[in-house]
């Protein structure tokens, strides 16, 4: 989602440029109005495809 664009929006050329990046973006997540409950609501309708499918792969009804 939001922090793999943020963080992978250029070619990552170490690991400890990936760490950096990685610090960077999680801290302005935080900034983000209304980020979290975003992140429920996903959370939720992911969890309610699971029960409706089963337990089967749902990942293409999202």
């Amino acid at each position: 989602g939001h922090l793999k664009h943020l963080v992978y929006e250029t070619p990552v050329d170490s690991v400890e440029d990936l760490v950096a990046r990685l610090s960077v973006a999680a801290a302005g997540v935080r900034e983000i109005p209304g980020i979290f409950e975003r992140v429920r609501q996903s959370l939720h309708r992911r969890c309610q495809e699971c029960i409706d499918t089963g337990g089967r792969n749902f990942e293409q009804l999202l």
